[in-house]
């Protein structure tokens, strides 16, 4: 009798010590999970920075012949009715496929860091009209 009360003895530390081994490695600390969102949040935060610059040399060429070159696309998630932000180009000179390709990442990027955060975002700004004045790509100063 006492050598089968020994034997489950045995048995229960030994189920003891695998559950709690099990639930000690699936079972993530804090520290962990707030520096995997930090570095995810650091990464989404570097794409827009890496994909603004992008946008900012594919489009830096602004001129145009009409007003019909002058594009104006709404960069990232809306906020109170209106994007935060509005990248204007020339589709004279602008391959516009690539334009087209970095925003959509820079919208992916912003709207993921956006979701992952509490911070509240400032409100957008309703569009103003880009017009094509003295053959270059301009905001007109009348809505």
């Amino acid at each position: 009798m006492n050598k089968s009360r020994l034997v489950l003895a045995a048995v229960i530390l030994t189920l003891a010590f695998v559950v709690s081994y099990v639930l000690y490695r699936i079972t993530p600390t804090y520290e962990t999970d707030w520096e995997t969102k930090t570095n995810r949040l650091n990464g989404l935060k570097n794409e827009q920075i890496r994909l603004s610059e992008l946008l900012r040399i594919e489009g830096q060429d602004k001129s145009c012949r009409n007003d019909d070159d002058c594009q104006l696309v709404p960069l990232g998630p809306e906020v109170c009715g209106y994007p935060r932000q509005y990248f204007m180009y020339s589709t004279f000179n602008t391959n516009v496929e690539i334009i087209n390709q970095l925003v959509s990442e820079f919208d992916r990027a912003a709207r993921d860091y956006a979701n992952e955060t509490v911070k509240n975002l400032a409100c957008g700004k309703p569009i103003l009209p880009v017009k094509c004045i003295d053959g270059v790509c301009q905001f007109s100063k009348k809505i």
